[in-house]
């Protein structure tokens, strides 16, 4: 018997004749175990997937409420300055002037 390893965990030897058969062996163990450890990860990633999607859902669901809130504020704010200016076209006026002054003066400063 010619003798091409031993495996030093069962001190066991594999002839010439038997290494193919190992081999083929070991390659399904490892194989095996390739589908055991995916088949876990698929079946862990799967429910955290869907936690992330339902997460990122109800967020864009927030952020669009948020927005549209926002939307209808602006249009609120915009609605009552057109009312007062329309009510008070010179106070408008002369506020706007003022503030156009001020603005024109800050900026004097810091140049």
């Amino acid at each position: 018997m010619t003798t091409i390893a031993t495996y030093p965990s069962t001190g066991q030897s594999v002839r010439a004749v038997d290494a193919p058969h190992k081999t083929t062996e070991l390659l399904d163990n490892v194989a095996k175990g390739a589908h055991e450890t995916i088949d876990f990860l698929s079946d862990t990633a799967a429910p955290l997937a869907q936690q992330l999607h339902e997460g990122v859902d109800r967020a864009s669901e927030t952020v669009i409420a948020g927005a549209e809130q926002v939307d209808a504020l602006q249009q609120m704010w915009l609605d009552r300055a057109r009312k007062k200016v329309h009510a008070h076209p010179l106070l408008s006026l002369g506020a706007a002037v003022a503030a156009g002054l001020l603005i024109s003066r800050m900026a004097r400063r810091r140049a």
